[in-house]
C-alpha cells in the first residue's frame, strides 16, 4: 500500500487496484472558489461512487444541491438552484457518501 498526499487530500494506493479514499479524506477545491474565472468546484479524496452535495448559506438555507452523481462527474459553476449566481461569502458544504457525511466551509469570491 502507498499513501499519496496532494493538495486535494490523502489517497491510499493499493497496487493494481487504484487510488481510494473515504469521507475523512474528502475535500472541495478550489477554496476559495471564484465562479466565472474559468473554474468549477470539484471534490477530491473520495472513491468515485455516488455522492450527494449540498450547499447552505450561514442561515442554514439550502442554496444548491446535486444528488446522485459520481465524484468524477460532479462539478459546480457557482449558480444556485434557481439559476442565479451565488453571492460572495462563506457557505457550508455537506457531502454524503455511503451513509456518511462531512461538512466543509467554502468561501466564494466574486
Amino acid at each position: 500500500m502507498l499513501y499519496l498526499v496532494t493538495d486535494h487530500g490523502l489517497w491510499k494506493l493499493h497496487l493494481e487496484q487504484g487510488m481510494t479514499g473515504d469521507i475523512e479524506t474528502a475535500t472541495v477545491y478550489p477554496n476559495p472558489f471564484v465562479p466565472g474565472a474559468g473554474e468549477v468546484l470539484g471534490i477530491a479524496g473520495l472513491p468515485n461512487r455516488t455522492l450527494d452535495f449540498h450547499l447552505f448559506d450561514l442561515r442554514g438555507e439550502l442554496v444548491y444541491e446535486s444528488l446522485s452523481q459520481n465524484r468524477d462527474m460532479f462539478s459546480w459553476d457557482g449558480y444556485d438552484n434557481n439559476g442565479e449566481p451565488v453571492a460572495s461569502g462563506t457557505y457550508i458544504v455537506r457531502i454524503l457518501q455511503d451513509g456518511e457525511s462531512r461538512f466543509f466551509k467554502l468561501a466564494i469570491v466574486r
